[in-house]
This record gives structure tokens, C-alpha cells and sequence, in this order.
């Protein structure tokens, strides 16, 4: 006997639920001289399980990734 269409349905939307979760912390460099630009998209990105660190300027920045790693700037 066949499985209803809705029972693959609930399957992988569980599935992609699932995997969308399932990946390491990744250090991310927000910069962006507007603080509330900066703010809605650090909490965005925190919410989503990222690791956040912010810069207000360019030269800020520049010296930030001279002495850390990130996986995004």
C-alpha cells in the first residue's frame, strides 16, 4: 500500500527543518556606520545561531580582522 502524498510532504519538510539547523558557528563581522543597521542585522543573524561581532567603521574593521578570524565580514 502506497503512503499519502502528505505523509512524504510532513517528511521533508522535517527533513530540511533538520538540516537547516545542523551546522557549525560561524564568526561573522557586521560593519556598517548606522548603529541601527548594525543592530537589526546582529540580531538577525545571533537568533540564527551565528557568532557576531560589529564594527562602526571601515578602519575599525580593518583592525578588527587584522587580529581575529571570521568566516564572513
Amino acid at each position: 500500500m502506497r503512503k499519502p502524498f502528505t505523509d512524504y510532504l510532513k517528511t521533508s519538510t522535517d527533513l530540511i527543518k533538520q538540516a537547516r539547523w545542523e551546522f557549525p558557528a560561524r564568526r561573522i563581522l557586521v560593519v556598517d556606520d548606522n548603529s541601527m543597521n548594525r543592530d537589526m542585522l546582529t540580531r538577525r543573524l545571533v537568533k540564527h545561531g551565528y557568532v557576531v561581532e560589529e564594527a562602526e567603521n571601515g578602519r575599525t574593521a580593518l583592525d578588527m580582522v587584522a587580529a581575529n578570524e571570521y568566516d564572513l565580514v
